[in-house]
């Protein structure tokens, strides 16, 4: 029966009814006539609540949809009499409920903060400073899971490609950065800048396939080195005050089309399209 339980074929509960008739047709009685509760006859408490604390761990590993459901876990906790039988407290806190249910760290210098490292760390990770969580959306969900509110951004670009929802649920969170920590709404893109032909200052890069999946809208800015860059067009202009060609070529040599955004002319007057 046990083993059965261990490979998620019964059920805790059933584990412990079945365990209990055993020993009941065992005695030739009923379970009502012999015993008052689930404790079956001759049975040390000291391992009955043994495999019961087991049966309450091992629930969570192959129903792990329960882990976060704490109306399901006291249902299976008070099934167990876990504080009938053997005195033990449900971990109502959640900070004692994620003490049972997750890796997570409590050490006191970390005060119970979940750490982001977006070199170094992995969402698989603790959340601890030594092994910290990837992402910030992973921090947040963890957040919420357990009920810890603070996040802490170690040095580096925090790249956030979706959007981290923060509704009533987050209230009293605390995300804070260390060193210089940055949060960017960007694509990291990895190329190799080379001279195009013989143009003086026009360098071009060539894009991979997933590269440019990662993109569906293009590339509507450019940053290089942490500074924002002309994208190409000529003439070149100050990416942070130019966005018409003027008084580069003359218009008695040259036709210049307006620029045309969503397949809409723009209009020099007016902003085109997003800064």
């Amino acid at each position: 029966l046990i083993r059965m339980a261990l490979m998620g074929r019964l059920s805790p509960l059933c584990l412990v009814a079945s365990l209990a008739n055993l020993l009941t047709l065992s005695t030739g009685a009923t379970l009502m006539e012999k015993i008052s509760s689930s404790r079956p006859l001759g049975v040390e408490p000291e391992l009955d609540c043994g495999w019961r604390s087991v049966t309450f761990d091992h629930a969570q590993t192959v129903q792990p949809w329960i882990k976060n459901d704490t109306a399901k876990l006291r249902a299976l906790w008070d099934a167990l009499e876990l504080s009938a039988l053997c005195n033990e407290t449900f971990p109502s806190d959640k900070r004692e409920m994620a003490r049972m249910t997750a890796p997570i760290p409590y050490a006191e210098d970390d005060k119970a903060a979940l750490f982001v490292d977006p070199v170094n760390g992995d969402d698989d990770g603790k959340g601890s400073r030594d092994s910290p969580l990837k992402t910030l959306a992973k921090a947040v969900d963890m957040h919420r899971a357990f009920g810890i509110q603070r996040i802490v951004l170690l040095a580096g670009t925090h790249h956030v490609l979706t959007p981290v929802v923060l509704t009533s649920q987050d209230s009293g969170l605390s995300i804070e950065g260390e060193d210089n920590a940055v949060i960017s709404g960007g694509v990291p893109l990895t190329v190799q800048w080379a001279p195009r032909g013989d143009k003086d200052g026009i360098f071009v890069a060539q894009l991979s396939d997933e590269q440019l999946a990662s993109l569906p809208n293009g590339i509507k800015a450019l940053q290089v080195a942490g500074r924002r860059a002309t994208r190409a067009r000529y003439p070149n202009a100050n990416p942070e005050t130019d966005l018409f060609p003027q008084g580069w070529v003359s218009k008695d040599a040259t036709q210049w089309g307006m620029p045309v955004y969503e397949g809409k002319e723009c209009d020099p007057n007016d902003f085109c399209g997003p800064s």
